[in-house]
């Protein structure tokens, strides 16, 4: 619709033990399952989020925001 101002963010919170990072834009997303395989960025991202034994999610409304979960 082109009102994109192309930020990005990116945070680092902690809740409790738990801590979540997350980088968040203004883009249209895209549906984690049906890109899953297709991209070598994901798959490393969500290694790492094993590594740390955590998880990882993309969530599409209201803005793009892909979380790492770990403790």
């Amino acid at each position: 619709n082109g009102s994109s101002s192309g930020l990005i963010r990116v945070g680092l919170n902690k809740n409790g033990n738990t801590f979540r990072l997350y980088v968040e834009d203004d883009g249209p997303g895209f549906d984690l399952r049906s890109i899953r395989k297709k991209s070598s960025g994901l798959k490393l991202i969500e290694g790492l989020a094993r590594q740390l034994h955590g998880q990882f999610d993309v969530i599409r409304t209201p803005k793009t925001r892909c979380i790492v979960d770990f403790s």
